[in-house]
């Protein structure tokens, strides 16, 4: 059986394999939300951590409600903001 990619992501993001979706740029949202196609409304109910307030205001105009935002684009940045979400 061929499943799409769209198909797929939705898949994986409904069997709660993905908890926060990580973006770097608004080009790499951009590319994951062509990606979902049919799905996006599916893609735009999860949680997107981003590098900064200019790709949080993007994802916002773009249908996104759960939006973390790192103190900037570094690994380092995400990181700690992502360990900051398990306590």
């Amino acid at each position: 059986m061929v499943t799409s990619p769209a198909a797929a992501l939705s898949s994986i993001i409904k069997q709660q394999k993905i908890d926060i979706i990580c973006v770097n740029s608004t080009e790499s949202l951009q590319s994951l939300m062509l990606l979902a196609a049919d799905e996006l409304s599916t893609l735009q109910s999860q949680t997107v951590l981003v590098p900064g307030l200019r790709v949080a205001e993007f994802a916002r105009q773009q249908g996104f409600t759960n939006i973390i935002v790192a103190d900037n684009a570094s690994d380092q940045a995400v990181l700690a903001r992502l360990l900051s979400l398990a306590k």
